[in-house]
């Protein structure tokens, strides 16, 4: 990665920041004596000085050019990049009567769980494990009318129908729980759930239950199928990106901690020779750290968006 600086005298111009992955046929282009019939960019005359990074992985490449774009257009690095905010499904728990859906809007209220390759997969998942729940799915405003006709779903017995009072409150707040818990558990929480209750079918002699039970755990199962592995509550997004490094025989280390990537750390394993200590123990012991360099600023929906 690298960047073109512009002249003093050239007010207000903006250095151009590029990648590339040979940087002395690239520079000769852009810095070579201009071709009068070209209409290929030539910065000889725009450039002040080139400062350049080394990268040594396509991953590290992408986290610096992220980086440096933010801190030299803050308002417009999104634009310049054409980055999009990671695929997440949203549980506005602002609402009186929470629904859960796929959004690339994150903003501090709600509970956001992901994030996924992409919006048809968020939404893929979304209705397959909904199918498990009773929260509502539709977007109108709920004035809770006993004459409102419902939809559907309410129909299907697939919705608590809070829209003509089908339900309390309170109950729609335990559905909505429950939802919660599944997501945040990858739905270990549904499963024990349900496994109590088909054991407790079971001990009553009450087979035809029990083989019920058993359907929807499986129904349960064939919903978490389509589940990516890096999905969970970003709060709790916590992983570690090894990567090669541009030195001989180092390794960038990437911890993401909350949905955040901090700044790499170098595994030298020249120096790690001579250390009592495993590359396991030193990795925990990072993980364990609370005081150490503090994750790159910026909310949770840009770093995510740089995840592998």
């Amino acid at each position: 990665m690298f960047a073109i600086d512009p002249r003093a005298e050239l007010t207000g111009a903006q250095p151009y920041l590029l990648r590339t992955a040979n940087l002395r046929q690239r520079l000769a282009r852009l810095l070579g004596p201009p071709e009068p019939a070209s209409k290929r960019l030539n910065l000889r005359e725009f450039a002040a000085r080139v400062r350049y990074r080394i990268a040594g992985s396509p991953f590290e490449l992408s986290f610096l050019h992220w980086q440096h774009a933010r801190a030299l257009w803050p308002a417009a690095y999104r634009e310049r990049l054409r980055l999009r905010a990671p695929a997440v499904l949203k549980v506005s728990l602002a609402n009186a009567y929470p629904r859960c859906y796929a959004t690339r809007r994150i903003s501090a209220n709600g509970f956001y769980f992901g994030p996924f390759p992409s919006r048809r997969a968020a939404d893929a998942f979304a209705s397959g494990f909904l199918d498990l729940f009773k929260i509502r799915r539709c977007q109108i405003k709920i004035r809770r009318d006993p004459t409102f006709p419902g939809c559907l779903y309410s129909e299907m017995k697939m919705c608590l129908a809070p829209c003509f009072a089908g339900c309390t409150k309170e109950d729609y707040d335990v559905e909505v729980s429950r939802v919660v818990a599944f997501l945040a558990t990858s739905g270990s929480s549904l499963t024990a759930e349900y496994e109590r209750e088909r054991e407790a079918a079971s001990e009553a002699l009450d087979f035809e239950r029990a083989a019920a039970v058993h359907r929807r755990i499986e129904k349960a199962g064939e919903a978490l199928r389509g589940l990516p592995e890096l999905a969970r509550q970003l709060d709790d997004l916590n992983a570690v990106v090894l990567q090669r490094a541009a030195e001989e025989d180092t390794i960038a280390v990437f911890l993401v901690r909350a949905g955040r990537i901090e700044e790499p750390r170098m595994l030298r394993f020249a120096e790690l020779a001579s250390e009592p200590r495993s590359v396991e123990q030193i990795l925990r012991e990072w993980l364990e750290l609370t005081d150490g360099p503090s994750p790159t600023s910026g909310k949770p929906a840009s770093h995510t968006a740089k995840l592998p």
